[in-house]
């Protein structure tokens, strides 16, 4: 996932959210956690928001 679409958020596995969202607790950069995952830094950024916006 290079981009992130908001229209296609809802169809983001959960667990694949939960994994961004521990990861995002974790004292690291956003850098860190798109090389870890294979995702661009915005995609993880909004993944991030759209994570905290479901709880």
């Amino acid at each position: 996932m290079q981009k992130f679409n908001v229209r296609l958020a809802s169809y983001i596995d959960e667990s694949y959210l939960k994994k961004v969202a521990h990861e995002a607790d974790k004292p690291q950069s956003l850098r860190a956690i798109a090389r870890k995952l294979n995702l661009s830094v915005y995609a993880v950024k909004r993944l991030i928001e759209y994570s905290k916006s479901l709880k």
